[in-house]
C-alpha cells in the first residue's frame, strides 16, 4: 500500500505543478492583452490564442472574463504588499525627502512594470479588500515616520501615514492616462508634494 500511495503522489505532483505553469501563462498572457486593449476589448478566446491554449482550457481555471481579472488583481495585490514589507527597514538610512521620494516611487514602479494594471483596477469586478493589509500598511508607514519624531503618538503617525498614501492614491487619476514622458513629470511633482508635507510634519 505504501509503494501505491508513494506512486500515486508522484503522479499528482507534475499535474499539479502543470497546472500552475498553466494559470501562470494565461495570467501573463492575459496581463499582456489587458495593457494592450482594455478590459471590454479583452476577450477570453484572444486570450486562449495568444496562450496557445484551449477555449475550454481557459475556462477550466477561469469561469468568465471576471474571474481571471480578480485573479491578477488578486496577485497584483500580493505584490504590492512586498513592495511595502521591508519599509522601515530599506528607509532607515533615508532622510525625510528621501523617504517621500521613496513613497512615490514604490508605486510609479509598480504600475510602469504592469502594464494592464489600471485596466484590471478599473474592470467593472468588485474586489475583496483587505481593511486588515491596509491599516498594517499605515502602521508601518506610521513606524517609520515615528523613528523620524519620537515626540509624535501614535494616533498623530498613523494619521500622517493615512494622509501620506491617500496623497500618493490621487496620483493614480492623473498617472493613468499619461505618456511615458508626462508620467515622469508627474513622479516629480508628487515627490515635491509629499516631500513638503512630511518636512512640514516631521522636521519641524
Amino acid at each position: 500500500m505504501s509503494m501505491s500511495s508513494d506512486s500515486s503522489n508522484m503522479r499528482r505532483e507534475p499535474q499539479l505543478e502543470r497546472g500552475e505553469r498553466r494559470v501562470a501563462k494565461l495570467l501573463e498572457t492575459a496581463a499582456a492583452l489587458l495593457g494592450e486593449v482594455g478590459y471590454e476589448a479583452a476577450t477570453m478566446t484572444e486570450i486562449a490564442s495568444r496562450a496557445g491554449a484551449s477555449i475550454g482550457t481557459v475556462y477550466q481555471y477561469f469561469p468568465n472574463k471576471e474571474a481571471l481579472v480578480q485573479a491578477l488583481h488578486d496577485r497584483y495585490a500580493a505584490e504590492m504588499v512586498e513592495r511595502w514589507e521591508h519599509f522601515g527597514e530599506s528607509t532607515e538610512a533615508m532622510t525625510v525627502e528621501q523617504i517621500a521620494h521613496h513613497i512615490v516611487e514604490i508605486t510609479a514602479c509598480f504600475v510602469d512594470e504592469r502594464p494592464a494594471y489600471y485596466a484590471v483596477v478599473d474592470a467593472p469586478v468588485t474586489y475583496k479588500r483587505s481593511a486588515q493589509a491596509r491599516k498594517l500598511l499605515r502602521e508601518e508607514v506610521a513606524r517609520v515616520f515615528r523613528s523620524r519624531k519620537r515626540r509624535l503618538s501614535q494616533e498623530a503617525a498613523f494619521r500622517m501615514a493615512q494622509v501620506a498614501l491617500q496623497i500618493l492614491k490621487s496620483m493614480h487619476v492623473l498617472y493613468a492616462g499619461a505618456d511615458a514622458k508626462e508620467r515622469q513629470a508627474l513622479v516629480k511633482e508628487y515627490k515635491r508634494a509629499l516631500a513638503a508635507y512630511l518636512e512640514s510634519r516631521l522636521c519641524s
